[in-house]
C-alpha cells in the first residue's frame, strides 16, 4: 500500500482553506456569504475525513515521515562504510601491487 501524500488532495485542502479566511464567521446565518462558508467546512471536513481513511492520522504520516528518514539516514551511514572500505581495499591492493 502506497502512503505517499496526494498532493492534489492537499493542494484542493489548501485552496479550500483560502476561500475560507476571507469569508467574516458572524455574518447573519441566511447571507450568502454565511452559505458560502458554511459549504466550505463542510467540503473541507469531507476532504479531512477522506485523507485521513486514506492517509492515516497526522500522527501516523509524522510518524512513517519519521521513519523513512531514519531509514535514509541509516542506509546513508552503510553507503558512507562502504565507500571508506572500498577505498581502504583499493589501497591496500595498490600497496601490494606495488611492492
Amino acid at each position: 500500500m502506497d502512503f505517499g501524500i496526494d498532493f492534489f488532495n492537499l493542494k484542493l485542502l489548501s485552496d479550500l482553506f483560502t476561500l475560507l479566511l476571507p469569508l467574516s464567521i458572524s455574518q447573519h446565518p441566511n447571507s450568502q456569504p454565511f452559505m458560502a462558508r458554511k459549504h466550505l467546512e463542510f467540503e473541507l471536513e469531507r476532504l479531512r475525513d477522506t485523507m485521513s481513511a486514506s492517509f492515516g492520522t497526522n500522527e501516523q504520516l509524522r510518524q512513517r515521515h519519521d521513519e523513512r528518514v531514519q531509514r535514509i539516514q541509516l542506509l546513508d551511514g552503510e553507503m558512507m562504510n562502504l565507500r571508506k572500505h572500498r577505498q581502504q581495499v583499493r589501497g591496500t591492493t595498490q600497496y601490494f601491487c606495488l611492492s
